[in-house]
């Protein structure tokens, strides 16, 4: 059983919706997100959640399905997701929600991805074995998150 208070519905809906845009910035680099249904429906269900202002929202969707050519590119060619985490954070905001560390551990969680605190554990994992097994090169230690 998890240890985490219960979500009222609203909070649920908000939530799963912050993870499809979260997803989609995960997606948009190096090439832009395919505009799709799933997409749409989580900016139009977060938009009814908020303060009524719209903007956020269409450049959120516009950031993450833009042409290269229509974003100001930086040395590491993360435009993107830079500019469509920044959309995210005032989109956070104004759901009621506002990102946060926690947050964003748990829309990592609740989409099967890692986090910082899995990565870590496979990493002493790797420390224990190579000092168990020293002469073992690197690639042949198990990595596997038993969890």
């Amino acid at each position: 059983m998890s240890s985490r208070a219960p979500r009222s519905t609203r909070e649920h809906l908000i939530f799963k919706a912050l993870c499809v845009l979260d997803d989609a910035i995960d997606s948009c680099s190096p090439i832009p997100v395919k505009p799709n249904v799933g997409l749409r429906l989580a900016l139009a269900l977060l938009f009814v959640f908020s303060d009524g202002d719209r903007q956020m929202f269409d450049e959120f969707w516009r950031t993450v399905i833009a042409d290269d050519r229509a974003l100001i590119r930086d040395d590491k060619g993360d435009a993107r997701t830079s500019y469509a985490r920044t959309y995210l954070t005032a989109i956070c905001h104004d759901v009621g929600m506002p990102l946060s560390v926690d947050l964003m551990i748990e829309s990592r969680r609740a989409r099967g991805l890692e986090t910082y605190a899995t990565e870590r554990r496979r990493f002493d994992q790797v420390l224990a074995s190579r000092q168990e097994r020293p002469d073992t090169p690197p690639d042949q230690v198990q990595t596997h998150d038993p969890i």
